[in-house]
């Protein structure tokens, strides 16, 4: 989902992205653990802003968390328990052209 709001020549935007992410590894390279097959929960929550340059053009800016529960019989990484929250932050900037 994402909320957005716009003021002249800029805007700003909010995004909340719930989701799955599937990890596999068939060789047995943690530690002995064997392969391991898992999904987990994972939440993008993130803000940007965007200029309107011009009628065609645009720059945007976007910061986000994607944030991944590990956890479960099959948690990949050794040592992990059933609340380890992984963050995973994420910055992008571009120029859009409108044709």
């Amino acid at each position: 989902m994402k909320m957005s709001a716009r003021v002249d020549n800029a805007g700003v935007f909010l995004k909340i992205r719930p989701g799955l992410i599937h990890f596999y590894q068939a060789a047995p390279i943690l530690a002995g653990r064997g392969s391991f097959n898992a999904a987990n929960f994972a939440l993008d929550l993130g803000a940007g802003l965007e200029f309107y340059l011009s009628r065609r053009t645009m720059m945007r800016f976007d910061f986000g968390d994607t944030i991944i529960r590990m956890g479960g019989i099959n948690c990949p990484f050794q040592g992990c328990s059933g609340a380890d929250i992984s963050n995973n932050f994420q910055f992008n900037a571009g120029i859009g052209w409108r044709f």
